[in-house]
């Protein structure tokens, strides 16, 4: 789950000139590492990410995908026809 939360992070950080006035919208798998995110009073290298976190517009949800949900919603949004041969 930490591995999550560094990699919002290190994307901020990176995208921190196109992100910085835009509200963000980040989706992760499960409630914990959403808990993770939104604890308050925590200290050393968890403290750290929520502070830069904090410094943009994210909003955090999760997502309940089962296997090729995510692949289906992509097809439905994009109105992609897929002909198997």
């Amino acid at each position: 789950m930490e591995m999550q939360t560094y990699a919002l992070v290190k994307a901020l950080k990176y995208f921190r000139v196109y992100v910085l006035h835009s509200h963000v919208i980040y989706y992760v798998q499960n409630v914990v590492a959403k808990d993770i995110l939104t604890q308050p009073g925590l200290k050393g290298r968890r403290g750290r990410w929520i502070v830069v976190i904090l410094e943009y517009d994210v909003e955090i949800k999760t997502t309940k995908m089962v296997k090729g949900q995510g692949l289906e919603k992509l097809m439905a949004m994009t109105d992609a026809n897929v002909r198997w041969q």
